[in-house]
């Protein structure tokens, strides 16, 4: 383990719906830097090419299908008897409509468990009402990680006087080692004029500002 690693007495455990592709990396990093650990509980669901077909990695433990029993409401199988000790952090993904979430982080404060609430605190398909209800089921962490330093910076103009809890942003990140492996060097001049676009087309998108880049003389 890295000697910059931080010092856990417990360990790092952290549930998810499931786990997606994009997340793989970011979490055998986690691995690599806390040990054995970290754990990862999460259902297997098929989201296409966002999930693989069978995860074999040593921090995933595989939790039942998400159930809805009302709904707008969601269950976890297996999450709410998840093992944990006073010394362990609990990193739970910050979706309201999952009741067996709440229910890890109400045992993670009776043990003594010190907890993470990982999500949006605003995104660009939010609303008022909506977020106020996320916002007070999320007070039941000791922690608040939210997805983009802007958040972060709009949560504590907004709650700050009141609310005195850490609160951290893990903006999103990219595994550059595919990309390194197949690049090769760049020469604008000999290319020719291509579009990649990774992403939804959308009216937020703007793609009509690259198709009229493409347009312009070189």
């Amino acid at each position: 383990m890295p000697d910059s690693a931080p010092k856990i007495s417990g360990r790092v455990i952290i549930l998810q719906p499931t786990v997606p592709t994009y997340r793989l990396a970011f979490f055998r990093l986690l691995r690599e830097n806390i040990g054995p650990g970290l754990v990862v509980y999460a259902s297997a669901q098929d989201m296409g090419t966002l999930t693989v077909s069978s995860l074999n990695e040593p921090w995933y433990v595989p939790l039942g299908r998400i159930r809805e029993p009302l709904p707008g409401l969601q269950w976890q199988l297996g999450a709410a008897k998840i093992p944990m000790s006073r010394n362990d952090i609990v990193v739970v993904s910050g979706n309201p409509r999952c009741i067996s979430t709440f229910i890890v982080l109400i045992r993670a404060r009776l043990i003594g468990a010190k907890s993470v609430w990982w999500g949006h605190n605003w995104s660009s398909t939010s609303r008022r009402w909506p977020a106020s209800i996320r916002q007070r089921l999320s007070r039941l962490a000791d922690v608040l990680l939210f997805y983009t330093d802007r958040e972060t910076e709009e949560f504590k103009a907004a709650q700050g006087i009141n609310d005195k809890r850490l609160v951290f942003a893990l903006n999103n990140g990219i595994d550059k080692s595919g990309i390194e492996a197949l690049r090769i060097p760049y020469d604008a001049a000999s290319r020719p004029r291509d579009l990649l676009m990774i992403g939804r087309l959308t009216s937020k998108s703007q793609f009509e500002v690259l198709l009229n880049a493409l347009s312009l003389e070189p």
